[in-house]
Protein backbone atom coordinates (compact mmCIF):
# COMPACT_ATOMS: atom_id res chain seq x y z
CA UNK A 1 0.00 0.00 0.00
CA UNK A 2 1.40 3.44 -0.86
CA UNK A 3 0.33 6.22 1.45
CA UNK A 4 0.91 10.40 1.55
CA UNK A 5 2.77 11.32 3.64
CA UNK A 6 3.10 15.11 4.61
CA UNK A 7 5.89 16.89 6.02
CA UNK A 8 5.69 19.42 8.15
CA UNK A 9 8.66 21.69 7.73
CA UNK A 10 8.67 21.89 3.53
CA UNK A 11 4.51 21.44 3.23
CA UNK A 12 5.36 18.63 0.82
CA UNK A 13 3.51 15.10 -0.18
CA UNK A 14 5.72 11.75 -0.01
CA UNK A 15 4.56 8.45 -1.18
CA UNK A 16 5.69 6.37 1.46
CA UNK A 17 5.47 2.29 0.53
CA UNK A 18 4.48 0.29 3.12
CA UNK A 19 2.03 -2.31 5.14
CA UNK A 20 -0.69 -2.30 7.93
CA UNK A 21 0.62 -3.87 11.47
CA UNK A 22 -1.57 -6.67 10.95
CA UNK A 23 -0.37 -7.73 7.62
CA UNK A 24 0.38 -11.14 6.58
CA UNK A 25 4.43 -10.89 6.26
CA UNK A 26 4.29 -12.69 2.84
CA UNK A 27 2.50 -9.51 1.60
CA UNK A 28 4.82 -7.36 2.87
CA UNK A 29 7.48 -9.59 1.07
CA UNK A 30 5.70 -9.49 -2.24
CA UNK A 31 5.33 -5.48 -1.77
CA UNK A 32 8.85 -5.32 -1.85
CA UNK A 33 9.58 -7.34 -4.92
CA UNK A 34 6.95 -6.00 -6.83
CA UNK A 35 8.61 -2.39 -6.07
CA UNK A 36 11.87 -3.03 -6.13
CA UNK A 37 12.23 -1.53 -2.50
CA UNK A 38 14.57 -2.92 0.83
CA UNK A 39 12.46 -1.14 3.44
CA UNK A 40 8.29 -0.82 4.23
CA UNK A 41 6.87 1.85 6.38
CA UNK A 42 4.71 0.06 9.35
CA UNK A 43 1.70 1.33 10.20
CA UNK A 44 -1.03 1.16 13.22
CA UNK A 45 -3.94 3.39 13.56
CA UNK A 46 -2.48 5.34 10.80
CA UNK A 47 0.56 6.25 11.95
CA UNK A 48 3.80 4.88 11.14
CA UNK A 49 4.96 2.54 14.13
CA UNK A 50 8.17 1.01 12.41
CA UNK A 51 10.27 -0.27 9.82
CA UNK A 52 10.53 -3.77 7.98
CA UNK A 53 13.82 -4.81 6.41
CA UNK A 54 13.19 -7.35 3.29
CA UNK A 55 16.46 -9.59 5.02
CA UNK A 56 14.55 -9.65 8.23
CA UNK A 57 11.28 -10.47 6.54
CA UNK A 58 13.17 -13.34 4.31
CA UNK A 59 14.94 -14.59 7.03
CA UNK A 60 11.91 -14.62 9.24
CA UNK A 61 10.12 -16.75 6.11
CA UNK A 62 12.62 -18.89 5.52
CA UNK A 63 13.29 -20.29 9.22
CA UNK A 64 9.56 -21.07 8.96
CA UNK A 65 9.34 -23.07 5.61
CA UNK A 66 10.31 -26.14 7.81
CA UNK A 67 6.97 -25.55 9.96
CA UNK A 68 4.72 -25.16 7.20
CA UNK A 69 5.64 -27.79 5.47
CA UNK A 70 5.08 -30.27 8.23
CA UNK A 71 1.58 -28.62 8.93
CA UNK A 72 1.00 -29.41 5.24
CA UNK A 73 1.85 -33.04 5.95
CA UNK A 74 0.26 -33.56 8.84
CA UNK A 75 -2.65 -32.03 6.62
CA UNK A 76 -5.87 -34.42 6.63
CA UNK A 77 -7.99 -31.99 3.82
CA UNK A 78 -7.43 -29.75 1.47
Amino acid sequence: MIWPLVSTSAERVVAVLGVEEDSFLFEAALLMARHKVRHLAVRRDGEICGILDAASALSSLASQADLVGSHIDRAQSV
